[in-house]
């Protein structure tokens, strides 16, 4: 598949997502229970939902042609797995996820876990799902039906990103939504106050990055989130930028994934850095669409592309090595459209793909070890693009996937 095509589809993955792709594919659903164990959950809550429309319109011809490729892409990632694989214990409708789909996950202050959908905000106390929907009556409803993503700040609140971009904070004394307003000096692009990603730096300052690529640093006195002014130069760099993703690094660096590059803001020297593909240059980033970023043990940064494989910086020399799929190359990337990386605490990276399942990396072989969907065996990993990936603190991995909901790893098994 040519760039330009892979690009075109990829463009509505940032609005779409995976509404349609349940209601067309009914065969994606899973049906087995999972066996979970959750070292810092509490007890069974009792489950509430806020009403609201739980029907997804399929959307246009457009949305479902992506869904199509999706769908065959994943079909055809499927492979028979080997018996010493790792197993995974899958979550999905028949446990009481809202939608077989799940765009980011996170484990909040009090050991809930939270999965994001088309269909709603999803809790999770190990037994029974709370699904938040928006309730025109109550104006402490979630903003949107549509929720991109949630993150969970160091102060133990959560902060929901909706598919508008809107923005809302949970209140859990209330069990209630804060809807939380972004304003943009004399902005004339309308993406200038739309939210698509939330970080906190190392000193607990939170951010949010809205679609041009701009940055607001969150005032806890004033309750409110204030504009970062960049540099002249910076601003005219980022007037075509549509931001993907943001990454807050150990060394208290904000990272913008876009669709035109990856960019590094110093918050101390308001110095903002720019890293492109260069197909001149071996040691470039390895494509300009940028999903999900990591840092491994060694302070490398993972840069997952959905155009060019994963990418690791080394902050040493500034240098990026590229692993990409090759067909020539079976311990190799499975697939070089990547959608998510994760480096979990004992150093292991796990890579997701569109196409090819899941990758971890094997750093003294410098090869890769691949986990797919096989429809034999219900342990193996959930069908479907790999879109999310979260470790909990009893050191369970959580992956979310395009239709085959929730895959989970235990690391006592």
């Amino acid at each position: 598949m040519q760039r330009s095509t892979v690009r075109g589809a990829l463009y509505l993955f940032i609005d779409i997502l995976p509404a349609a792709c349940l209601y067309h594919y009914p065969c994606l659903q899973q049906r087995e229970r999972p066996r979970i164990s959750f070292d810092h959950m509490p007890h069974r809550t009792t489950s509430s939902t806020y009403a609201g429309s739980s029907s997804l319109a399929a959307g246009s011809w457009l949305r479902r042609s992506f869904w199509a490729f999706v769908l065959a892409q994943s079909l055809a990632s499927v492979v028979v797995a080997r018996d010493d694989e790792l197993r995974f214990s899958r979550i999905s409708l028949e446990q009481g996820l809202s939608q077989a789909s799940v765009l980011s996950i996170v484990q909040d202050s009090r050991g809930f876990m939270w999965f994001t959908t088309m269909d709603g905000l999803n809790r999770y106390d190990g037994y029974t799902f709370t699904v938040y929907r928006p309730d025109p009556a109550d104006s402490n409803s979630i903003a949107d039906l549509g929720i991109r993503r949630v993150f969970g700040d160091r102060h133990g609140e959560l902060w929901v990103v909706t598919m508008s971009g809107k923005l809302d904070r949970y209140d859990p004394e209330r069990d209630a939504f804060i809807h939380t307003q972004i304003e943009s000096p004399a902005a004339t692009d309308p993406r200038a106050t739309r939210v698509l990603a939330v970080v906190e730096d190392t000193s607990g300052c939170l951010w949010a990055g809205t679609g041009p690529g701009r940055l607001f640093r969150f005032d806890r006195e004033k309750e409110r989130f204030v504009q970062e002014q960049f540099r002249p130069e910076d601003e005219r760099g980022l007037r075509d930028v549509h931001l993907q993703c943001m990454y807050a690094d150990k060394m208290g660096a904000i990272w913008m994934g876009t669709w035109e590059g990856l960019f590094k803001y110093d918050c101390a020297t308001k110095q903002l850095i720019r890293y492109k593909h260069s197909p001149r240059d071996p040691h470039s980033i390895g494509g300009n669409m940028v999903f999900g970023m990591t840092e491994d043990s060694g302070g490398n940064l993972w840069v997952a592309t959905a155009d060019g494989g994963v990418s690791v910086l080394n902050r040493t020399t500034g240098l990026f090595t590229v692993y990409r799929h090759s067909d020539r190359e079976p311990t190799g990337l499975g697939s070089s459209r990547t959608m998510c990386v994760l480096s979990d605490s004992r150093s292991n990276i796990w890579v997701g793909t569109i196409d090819a399942g899941l990758a971890l990396f094997q750093p003294h072989t410098n090869t890769f070890h691949h986990y797919r969907h096989d429809p034999s065996k219900s342990w193996s990993l959930g069908n479907g693009a790999v879109l999310s990936a979260y470790e909990d603190r009893s050191g369970g991995i959580w992956f979310g996937t395009s239709g085959g909901g929730i895959s989970r790893l235990d690391p006592r098994r």
